[in-house]
C-alpha cells in the first residue's frame, strides 16, 4: 500500500486520470500499463500495473525509506 496526494480536483474524473499518468510516469511506463480497478469515486484505490515485479518492488522500496 502506498499513500499518493494528488493536486488535481476530483471532478469528472480528472484526479483518476492525473493518478493514472503519475503512476505510468514514475515506474517509466506508458498510460496503457497502469489500470484503475476499484475506486474510481472513493479516495482509497486500486490499481494494476502491467510490469515486471522486481521492478516495481524496487522503485517502491525507494520511496518507502
Amino acid at each position: 500500500m502506498i499513500k499518493v496526494k494528488i493536486r488535481a480536483a476530483p471532478i469528472e474524473g480528472k484526479a483518476n486520470k492525473y493518478l493514472v499518468e503519475f503512476l505510468a510516469s514514475y515506474f517509466g511506463l506508458s498510460k496503457s500499463k497502469v489500470y484503475l480497478l476499484k475506486g474510481e469515486s472513493n479516495q482509497y484505490k486500486t490499481i494494476d500495473i502491467e510490469a515486471d515485479e522486481k521492478m516495481i518492488n524496487a522503485r517502491l522500496e525507494k520511496i518507502s525509506n
